[in-house]
């Protein structure tokens, strides 16, 4: 299970291989579709619902906001903001990913939370965390 995720990765969302795995849930997720990759891409399969169907079979795939993704290959209940611009953070280029009471995606999950990590939980609450990568792990 992968839910209530924020990444800012610049390559696939995720890239498979190999053999398919049952029972797999991508739910509550917000990340980018990634400015040099795909969001989900497996070999010899398209992005999106080939790929969720060939090694991701009967997966859960649910309320995931992938910005500059594209919708018609994804399934339903799935968000596609233009940009990460658009998803409605306090304060993208700050480093602030909580998301913004105006955002669309705010309260949007279906636990009724926000849309991807609890940032509240991971920082100190201030809004001053940096979530950059180290570049390190």
């Amino acid at each position: 299970m992968i839910e209530h995720n924020t990444g800012l990765q610049q390559e696939d969302v995720n890239y498979s291989e190999g053999v398919s795995h049952t029972g797999f849930i991508y739910r509550n997720n917000l990340t980018p579709q990634g400015a040099a990759g795909f969001g989900f891409m497996g070999q010899g399969a398209a992005e999106g619902i080939s790929t969720l169907t060939s090694y991701f079979p009967l997966a859960v795939f649910q309320r995931n906001v992938i910005a500059g993704g594209n919708a018609a290959i994804y399934p339903a209940d799935n968000l596609f903001p233009s940009s990460l611009d658009a998803v409605g953070f306090v304060d993208l280029a700050g480093h602030n990913y909580r998301l913004a009471a105006s955002s669309p995606y705010k309260n949007g999950a279906t636990d009724g939370t926000d849309i991807g990590a609890n940032m509240d939980a991971l920082g100190s609450g201030d809004g001053e965390r940096d979530f950059r990568s180290t570049g390190d792990g």
